[in-house]
């Protein structure tokens, strides 16, 4: 009997379940950037799991895009196999309460997954946080827009931390992007990678507010164990390179110094890369210590500037930024500044190329988020100017017989340009390398031809360490005439020498030191073209030269113009022949229907 009762029971029970007299809801909040107007806004969505078909619904708003809704069947797809749960024996419907907006994107899929699980799991969610993050078919979540202003508006209404997509560390804007909101709104980030770590923030959360995520170091060196830099240099004045790495150094404490009591936890570890990148310098590794301080720069700029983000703040310092730089004017290129000359010519190009670009960026921000990227895009182009306005003042400092590029080098340039467009993708030096040459700059083409090749589409492979190593070295070892072959050649044994640290016998972390020892490699064998085709200063005839191979370089493209000017006018005879066929053939027929008209007899009217 009692065996009876309880299977009648388990069966009105099973009765109820698929009838949907059970249900299983679960809230979250999520915040949302409204369109058009640049603010974030806090949102509840809540999902309703029942006994269905495995249908998935969105309702509330007034409009909701097809990828938000594709991200929700993501989200319960993900989970209900995270789960090993047939999704199809359960409807899922979210709402999301804000009847007056249309919602598209997917970057509510985390927050849809969260809820997903804990419907299916009966558990409720932490009620005082927000989650922003897209989700994939493989439970990984995604990085969205507008966070800054997102949880801005979260942190204004009561939400006490935020779980949010991982970066790549320090070298991801939006890691900076992170730490600036954190610090200046006062809401702590959980950085998570997947669904696993997401849940732990969301169903079991701390007990009281979390603490701060800190700033990471960017990097930590073995220097006790790496050897002084001794790359033998020909040709070489290291005691201005030094000033370079001393002025970089310098201008990027100056920056670090600039920044506000809230941001203590990375000034101090920028103060303390900058003392390891002064180590560094002391080693002889001049250029790879100055590069350090100068990749930094792209974090510290946008945190001084915490309290100016805003789209016109970020187009103003972008415009006097470029008419800071496009006024630079090299000195007097001579038999001993050349690589001086050279390497403030190809900074000051690279800058008003990427200045270029930033203010397309500026001009097409939507959020905070993007002034923030914008800015520390920006930053490179400002340490490029400081960089070429030094160069420029050491050059004249140096001195020596003014010197001219022969038409032989310039018509070198344009053949490496030319062979340059068959194979390499990136516009960046490529661009650099047509922008130098059209204004007479030889040097600084084959430069930025050399970093072309060897940052190009065809990035070695190394089979192992090994190999690596004995490249690196030798590239190294034929790296050697003038100083900013040497500094880069002394650059990648530094790197492999810390990578071998660091990781062991890895090829793949090798491979960036293997390209900087090809490109110091390169630059030499130019350094020689140029120092022994350098020919004595000539004012009319530079001005001849350069005037002869502007015309080369513009020839392809005036004949490609030629060709659409001439495919235009043809367009424009073939309409006009069309008009005047169609005017012709109009007059015959009005003639023919008047022909026919007056041979026609018409009718005599009686009297």
């Amino acid at each position: 009997m009692q065996n009876r009762t309880l299977l009648a029971t388990l069966l009105i029970s099973a009765m109820l379940l698929w009838s949907g007299a059970y249900a299983s809801t679960a809230a979250i909040h999520a915040p949302a950037v409204l369109s058009g107007e640049n603010a974030g806004v806090l949102t509840t969505i809540t999902v309703n799991v029942t006994p269905g078909n495995g249908a998935v619904a969105i309702t509330g708003p007034s409009y909701v895009g097809n990828s938000t809704i594709l991200s929700a069947k993501i989200a319960v797809g993900y989970v209900s196999g995270y789960l090993g749960i047939n999704e199809s024996r359960y409807n899922f419907t979210y709402d999301i309460m804000d009847s007056s907006s249309n919602v598209s994107g997917p970057s509510a899929g985390l927050a849809f997954s969260l809820l997903a699980y804990a419907g299916l799991e009966g558990k409720s969610i932490y009620p005082n946080f927000t989650v922003t993050g897209t989700i994939s078919p493989n439970g990984a979540v995604g990085e969205v827009g507008g966070v800054y202003d997102k949880l801005t508006a979260a942190k204004a209404a009561g939400m006490i931390y935020a779980v949010v997509p991982a970066t790549l560390g320090p070298s991801d804007p939006q890691y900076t992007d992170y730490y600036i909101l954190q610090q200046k709104a006062g809401i702590p980030l959980f950085q998570v990678s997947n669904m696993t770590q997401a849940i732990k923030y969301a169903i079991n959360p701390v007990e009281s507010v979390p603490p701060f995520f800190q700033y990471k170091n960017s990097e930590n060196f073995h220097l006790g164990s790496i050897p002084d830099a001794n790359v033998s240099c020909t040709s070489c004045n290291l005691s201005y390179f030094r000033k370079l790495t001393n002025y970089t150094l310098n201008y990027t404490s100056l920056w670090v110094d600039s920044l506000p009591q809230n941001m203590s936890g990375a000034k101090d570890v920028f103060l303390s890369d900058i003392a390891n990148y002064s180590m560094i310098a002391s080693k002889g590794y001049y250029y790879a210590a100055a590069d350090y301080a100068f990749l930094q720069f792209s974090n510290e700029f946008p945190m001084a500037s915490q309290n100016n983000l805003t789209f016109g703040y970020a187009y103003n310092v972008t415009y006097n930024t470029e008419a800071f730089c496009r006024n630079l004017t090299a000195p007097q290129l001579t038999y001993q500044n050349y690589e001086y000359v050279i390497g403030g010519e190809l900074r000051q190009g690279w800058a008003l190329y990427q200045i270029n670009q930033t203010m397309g960026e500026v001009k097409a921000s939507h959020t905070t988020d993007d002034v923030v990227y914008s800015l520390s895009a920006l930053a490179p182009a400002i340490g490029w100017c400081g960089a070429a306005q030094n160069l420029y003042s050491e050059a004249s400092a140096i001195g020596g017989t003014p010197a001219q590029y022969p038409s032989a080098l310039a018509n070198a340039a344009l053949a490496g340009i030319n062979r340059a467009k068959q194979s390499v993708t990136d516009p960046f030096y490529l661009t650099s390398a047509e922008n130098a040459y059209s204004k007479g700059e030889y040097g600084a083409a084959l430069y930025a031809l050399a970093y072309a090749r060897a940052f190009g589409p065809q990035t070695p492979t190394l089979q192992n360490s090994t190999a690596a190593i004995s490249g690196i070295e030798a590239n190294a070892a034929n790296a050697t005439y003038g100083v900013w072959p040497s500094q880069l050649a002394d650059s990648a044994l530094f790197s492999m020498h810390e990578n071998l640290l660091i990781s062991g016998d890895n090829a793949s972390n090798l491979t960036s030191a293997y390209i900087t020892s090809v490109l110091a490699r390169n630059l030499s064998s130019i350094n020689m073209q140029i120092s022994s085709s350098l020919v004595p200063y000539n004012a009319s005839q530079q001005t001849q030269v350069q005037s002869l191979n502007q015309s080369q370089f513009q020839y392809l493209t005036n004949t490609i113009n030629l060709m659409f000017g001439i495919m235009l006018i043809m367009l424009v005879l073939m309409g006009i022949i069309a008009l005047a066929l169609l005017f012709v053939l109009l007059r015959l027929k009005d003639n023919s229907e008047y022909a026919r008209e007056r041979e026609t007899p018409k009718p005599r009217k009686k009297r």
